[in-house]
């Protein structure tokens, strides 16, 4: 079975640690990189080839450019953003035509829930 890849940006180094080190205690995940520069994460994308990218930055010009980059390069790239400091985080993922919005309904309506 494909481990799940990931790559983390986690602007807050103790938030960055504890994710860090209970995605190396699962078994099914391949943490492939980590960084908060938007250069290496551009990078990353393209060499590592992750299914989910985490990060904690606030929505804004640096992460609308990557995200640009980012869906041209890896259209079926998850983005999960999290606030350890929040109650909930948001699940990101491009959708590219109405059968995928359908399928992403039909499988996980939970993410559809208060868009």
């Amino acid at each position: 079975m494909e481990k799940t890849r990931i790559l983390l940006t986690i602007d807050q180094q103790l938030q960055s640690q504890l994710l860090h080190s209970l995605l190396g205690s699962m078994e099914q995940v391949e943490l492939v990189g980590e960084t908060t520069e938007v250069i290496d994460i551009l990078k990353m994308i393209r060499t590592e080839r992750p299914h989910v990218w985490i990060h904690s930055w606030e929505q804004g010009e640096r992460l609308e450019g990557v995200l640009s980059h980012v869906y041209s390069e890896s259209s079926n790239l998850a983005v999960l953003r999290i606030n350890l400091n929040e109650l909930t985080g948001i699940y990101q993922v491009q959708i590219n035509s109405l059968a995928d919005l359908i399928q992403v309904a039909l499988t996980r309506p939970q993410m559809l829930v208060g868009a």
